[in-house]
């Protein structure tokens, strides 16, 4: 939860469902599988975590 909390007061812009995703991604150590470029593409771009794009 501290992690989804950090990530989220970092990047205004995502959903509280989303940076709970990249908080377990980043936890876990692993990819996460989306095809919601429009609020991951900054995150893609920073290359915080790895995603594996679906469309």
């Amino acid at each position: 939860m501290r992690q989804a909390g950090k990530f989220k007061s970092i990047h205004k812009r995502i959903s509280l469902a989303d940076a709970f995703a990249v908080a377990q991604t980043i936890t876990s150590g692993g990819v996460l599988v989306t095809s919601d470029h429009h609020e991951f593409d900054v995150i893609d771009s920073a290359g915080t975590i790895e995603f594996l794009w679906i469309r």
